[in-house]
């Protein structure tokens, strides 16, 4: 609306020159005086409306204009600067972001607009915020055996690792790779793993990355520019020291392209040596992810590249057996499946014997994903033939049958 004010004053005013006429006109010539002085003094409101940007903000703050934030009006210069210097980072980065504010107040009003929100991007980064809380490791221990059945090896194994990195968090670990087929529970045990340490979650969705830009981001010089992935999971995770699982990594392109080679750089995150200073295109500063739990996971083993198989720690989840599949069932899925259908106070349920009939004819895979969707399935027809009639279903092999053979 600003932009097609200042369009409209500008045309009066080029249409009031051309139409005058050839003789001197006293009074057309003070209301073409008037309407310039008008028309500018209206051009300079509608361009400080639009771009909120004013390098010396006192008067503003003698008028109490601003917002109540401590920083001032966010949008401005003196906002950035004063959030920088209350920033949580080392002094090698506020240097950096210091030089790219003071280039900003230099650009003209488009630039200094973008420059602007991308500095204040990269300081509502969490540079300095932790959420780790060392937890004895008995309590960890229950928490994983609550949300998961079996995996015992597994289990002890993500222990001995948690132990290490709490002894001592300036080690070199490796990182962990989940490997195991689908619906075998790793993104749930990497979740549990960073509820168990109350840290905070993020996730990489790395199948199909093809290029080094959407790991590292992208120059901020380019239109439609942004960070890349991990630095995205900061964000989401709003933490410097997050558990992020680096989901599907054997799904990566393994080719280099003219995007470059996204392998290479995803070395550098797992190099305990060089992710201190990961260096991210879109900030132009380094961000440090040594205190990031790294978790990664893949269905195939043999598809992960080599180079990045040399720094990780491969851990195997050989699947659940029968058994195990019949407690899951009861201990978390049942509940799950009936919340999510709005059931979770009917008696409505699954005999051990039915289970396991579900499992031997229907999804004898070694993981639970398709498990729970047929126990979904079963459920829902249930909760169907209950609203019709009023009555609870009788759930045998017969009724399954019924309900997964469609």
């Amino acid at each position: 609306m600003q932009s097609l004010q200042k369009l409209l004053l500008l045309s009066a005013l080029s249409v009031a020159q051309v139409t005058q006429p050839f003789f001197f006109n006293p009074s057309a010539t003070i209301t073409n005086a008037v309407l310039s002085v008008l028309t500018i003094k209206t051009i300079n409101t509608v361009e400080q409306n639009e771009f909120p940007i004013n390098e010396n903000n006192s008067q503003s703050n003698e008028n109490g204009s601003q917002s109540n934030e401590n920083f001032g009006r966010p949008g401005t210069i003196s906002y950035l600067t004063k959030k920088l210097e209350a920033l949580d980072a080392p002094e090698n980065v506020k240097k950096i972001i210091r030089k790219q504010i003071q280039l900003a107040q230099q650009e003209d009003h488009t630039q200094k607009r973008q420059s602007i929100k991308r500095l204040q991007m990269v300081l509502d980064l969490p540079w300095g915020v932790k959420t780790a809380n060392d937890k004895p490791l008995n309590e960890i221990s229950k928490k994983l055996d609550k949300n998961h059945t079996g995996l015992k090896h597994i289990k002890e194994k993500i222990l001995e690792y948690i132990t290490i990195r709490t002894l001592n968090p300036n080690t070199k670990t490796p990182i962990l790779c989940l490997v195991g087929a689908p619906g075998t529970g790793k993104t749930s045990i990497a979740k549990s793993i960073a509820k168990a340490m109350d840290r905070n979650f993020g996730r990489v969705a790395l199948g199909g990355i093809h290029g080094e830009d959407e790991i590292r981001g992208h120059d901020s010089v380019y239109i439609g520019s942004s960070p890349g992935r991990l630095i995205k999971a900061i964000q989401q995770a709003e933490s410097c020291d997050p558990v992020i699982l680096l989901d599907e990594i054997d799904k990566m392109s393994k080719v280099a392209g003219h995007h470059g080679d996204p392998t290479a750089a995803l070395l550098e995150v797992l190099d305990p040596e060089q992710n201190s200073e990961f260096y991210d295109h879109y900030l132009a500063a380094p961000f440090d992810l040594s205190k990031v739990f790294f978790i990664a996971t893949a269905n195939y083993e043999h598809e992960i590249p080599e180079a990045l198989k040399d720094r990780m720690e491969i851990v195997r989840l050989p699947g659940y057996t029968v058994n195990e599949k019949i407690v899951i069932a009861e201990n978390q899925l049942f509940k799950k499946i009936k919340k999510d259908l709005g059931i979770a106070k009917k008696n409505i349920t699954i005999d051990r014997t039915t289970l396991r009939y579900i499992i031997e004819n229907y999804t004898p895979e070694e993981g639970v994903r398709n498990f729970e969707r047929a126990l979904r399935s079963v459920f829902t027809k249930a909760a169907v033939h209950m609203t019709r009639t009023k009555k609870l279903p009788v759930i045998d092999q017969n009724y399954v049958d019924m309900c997964l053979q469609q």
